[in-house]
């Protein structure tokens, strides 16, 4: 079955609270809801006595059931309670599949959570000014600003419960354009509403400003809906956004669909495949800044502080490949960088952006972090190891800031997390391309193999092990090499339990006589039983 046919099927109780929802957004509102199924039972909660929000002349257009309530104390909502009694009523009786609750009021926050947790799917719809609370306890919260044309124009007209009679005459056409009944205040109005917006484009339509959080969690997606060569299905990233953000709606900032939202980013390439599915991946263009900053420009510059783009073309393509990520020519790659001026055939860094900032000098000394966020990057390391057991080390990033927010690396003196993760001493990397990857050196395992078998066995009344002896005995257990290090000291100078005695002896580093006796008994043991 698909989904098409499952959201057809699918029995909605539609519950509106006429005293937060105006009437000018009903025809949108049903149309939004027949997306997702049938609204089988259609219920709106008010007063009746008083024409809430002008719903009385669209009772019989949209099929609606009013529910009379009065108020039986002044600034109390018994309408809230009784549409919370419906709700559970409806509930229990078994039939419906989801509920849609109406309403920008955060008092249907339990409700919207009891319903979830007997395994109803919710659709909110609300304004934007809807508090957080509500929209992140639905499955899918819908703010009317993203499904009704003019809103504002609209919204102005109901700012008291009085029905105004003169726009009555306003009409919606099947093909989203306004007619009028008549051209005199209401079509004034109408042009003075655009005429001050300055733009013909309906409200939701209007490109706006992209929030950062907004964007992390689109990058976020992408990491996480990514298989191994980098690409995610773009119908996986919406999924996984509105998994973490219910209330994420492209519309909400003018774009008419997810795909054209992830084209105004700069740095995301796209691809179709033989089923015409789209995939994205994400183009890591301060991988290439940071070539040009730190290798590039230091040695190929000349007197003005700039280099000739034909003289490095080769060499930057030798080490980040451009073709492969879509582009035609190494000018297209350094027009999308950010903090790069070209200047005929040769480039400069600009020196107000990411490139003087980055100039500083950060000492690459042992980071100051308490256990618990040191704890944090260890396990962001694991969750991101992939069959290969390494870590890509931007998304070790990601997911440390997704587990502590206010994470900064520039706090404890290093301008990247991969600067602040060279300094631990567990850690093994490499590089493919400019991509930097990252995996645990199973050191405590090497330490626990010492302590409890090689001294005990192999030390001498001096309580010093010959490493030549044991070299061989070592690599049959641990092979040094397998974790990058090319030679048995090197691997020795890593272990905070070892020192050296000379060149060719080791000791365990501040032995007490205790642990001194104890480990001469071991010896003895294992001679005894050898």
């Amino acid at each position: 079955m698909d989904d098409k046919k499952i959201a057809v099927d699918k029995k909605i109780a539609v519950l509106i609270d006429a005293d937060n929802t105006s009437s000018n957004f009903a025809e949108a509102l049903f149309q939004e809801i027949a997306q997702y199924g049938i609204a089988s039972v259609r219920r709106i909660y008010g007063d009746w006595t008083r024409n809430p929000q002008g719903w009385q002349d669209k009772l019989l257009d949209f099929a609606l059931t009013p529910i009379q309530q009065f108020s039986y104390t002044k600034n109390k909502d018994a309408t809230d309670m009784q549409l919370i009694i419906d709700a559970m009523d409806l509930l229990y009786s078994g039939t419906f599949d989801a509920f849609c609750l109406v309403s920008s009021d955060s008092d249907f926050t339990p409700l919207a959570a009891r319903l979830r947790q007997s395994g109803m799917t919710v659709y909110g719809f609300g304004k934007q000014t809807t508090p957080k609370s509500l929209t992140k306890s639905c499955d899918k919260f819908i703010y009317f600003e993203n499904i009704v044309e003019n809103f504002e124009f609209i919204e102005n007209k109901y700012e008291t419960n009085t029905y105004d009679s003169q726009y009555s005459n306003i009409r919606r056409s099947p093909f989203g354009t306004w007619k009028y009944n008549n051209y005199n205040n209401n079509y004034n109005n109408y042009n003075n509403y655009n005429s001050n917006h300055n733009t013909n484009k309906p409200y939701y339509q209007q490109k706006k400003y992209i929030p950062n959080e907004v964007r992390g969690y689109v990058y976020t997606a992408i990491t996480h809906c990514s298989d191994y060569t980098g690409w995610a299905n773009v119908g996986f990233i919406g999924h996984y956004i509105k998994n973490i953000a219910p209330d994420f709606d492209f519309r909400t900032y003018g774009f008419l669909s997810l795909s054209d939202m992830l084209k105004s980013f700069n740095s995301l390439q796209f691809k179709m495949d033989e089923k015409l599915r789209m995939f994205c991946r994400r183009i890591h263009f301060r991988e290439v800044a940071d070539l040009l900053q730190q290798e590039i420009f230091p040695e190929y510059q000349d007197d003005n502080g700039q280099v000739s783009i034909k003289e490095i073309e080769n060499l930057v393509k030798s080490k980040w490949n451009w073709e492969e990520y879509g582009f035609n020519s190494f000018i297209d790659l350094l027009n999308r960088i950010t903090n790069i001026n070209i200047i005929d055939d040769k480039i400069e860094i600009k020196h107000n952006s990411y490139s003087s900032s980055y100039s500083q000098s950060y000492p690459l000394t042992e980071a100051k972090l308490d256990d618990n966020t040191r704890n944090i990057i260890y396990s962001s390391i694991q969750e991101n190891i992939d069959e290969t057991g390494w870590a890509f080390v931007a998304e070790v990033g990601q997911t440390i800031k997704h587990k502590l927010p206010d994470f900064n690396s520039k706090n404890y003196g290093f301008f990247k997390i991969s600067e602040l993760l060279k300094t631990f001493n567990e850690l093994q990397f490499k590089s493919i391309g400019l991509n930097l990857y990252c995996r645990p050196i199973p050191i405590k395992e090497l330490e626990e193999l010492f302590i409890n078998q090689i001294f005990p066995k192999y030390q001498d009344c001096d309580n010093v092990v010959d490493i030549d002896y044991i070299e061989d005995i070592i690599k049959n257990k641990w092979n040094w090499e397998d974790y990058g290090f090319s030679s048995f000291k090197e691997l020795l100078e890593k272990l905070d339990i070892i020192e050296f005695f000379d060149d060719n002896l080791i000791q365990l580093k501040s032995q007490s006589t205790n642990e001194q006796d104890t480990l001469q008994d071991n010896s003895l043991q294992n001679d005894f039983y050898n």
